[in-house]
């Protein structure tokens, strides 16, 4: 399976292997095939909308990753602060990491 996930988490014990993409490499695995979105944060929805043109939804609801499985993390480098009303905080490009998490074995 392949999922979108606004944080890097390891739900169940297993071996899995973390790097840092590249936008081409991001863009490259949007492309190319389905996955799954489990993006809790809806900055990050916004962002992956917006910043590559795919649909991507909010959810919440449980996975569990089996051996095989992948994961593209799209999450904000910092913990946002609650803006006074009249201010901007939306995040910018550089405020976003984004990596592949791959669940070994």
């Amino acid at each position: 399976m392949r999922y979108i996930f606004s944080s890097a988490v390891i739900v169940r014990p297993g071996q899995y292997e973390y790097r840092l993409l590249t936008e081409l490499e991001v863009k490259d695995w949007l492309t190319h095939g389905q996955f799954i979105s489990r993006v809790g944060n809806r900055q990050a929805v916004e962002y992956i909308e917006k910043r590559f043109g795919v649909q991507c939804y909010h959810s919440r609801d449980p996975i569990s990753m089996a051996a095989g499985d992948e994961g593209l993390v799209v999450r904000l480098r910092y913990q946002l602060r609650k803006a006074a009303p009249s201010s901007d905080s939306t995040p910018q490009s550089l405020d976003w990491e984004i990596g592949l998490l791959k669940r070994t074995a």
